[in-house]
């Protein structure tokens, strides 16, 4: 079975997931794929990049958003095995839906799925 959620997480606000029609979380059996997981907060009208310009604050914020989203699933790093992939898609697209031509973020873009070991 699949399962698709957005987890309160505590970055972006759940109308950012309806207006760009992504799902942060999408289970299919004991395999957790993650989507969309940047280093934002913020609502529509008020996008921030945590740590801008700080390569190490966007990384410590992007681990912490998958740490959560893992645990919104019951699972941890340690119950979990990464499986990175190359990204698909570009930062780009959310800047240029938010009216500027540069990217939001520059660098670091994390696309992974966990098999859960349960």
């Amino acid at each position: 079975m699949i399962t698709r959620s957005n987890p309160d997480v505590g970055y972006i606000a759940d109308e950012t997931f309806q207006t760009y029609a992504f799902t942060q979380n999408i289970r299919a059996g004991n395999t957790l794929y993650l989507s969309g997981v940047t280093p934002l907060k913020g609502d529509l009208e008020n996008v921030e990049v945590v740590g801008a310009g700080d390569m190490r604050a966007q990384v410590a914020q992007t681990l912490e958003i998958v740490k959560r989203c893992l645990a919104a699933e019951g699972a941890t790093f340690k119950t979990g095995s990464p499986r990175p992939s190359i990204p698909r898609t570009r930062p780009t697209s959310f800047a240029m839906l938010l009216g500027s031509t540069r990217p939001l973020v520059r660098g670091l873009r994390l696309k992974a799925s966990f098999c859960l070991n349960r």
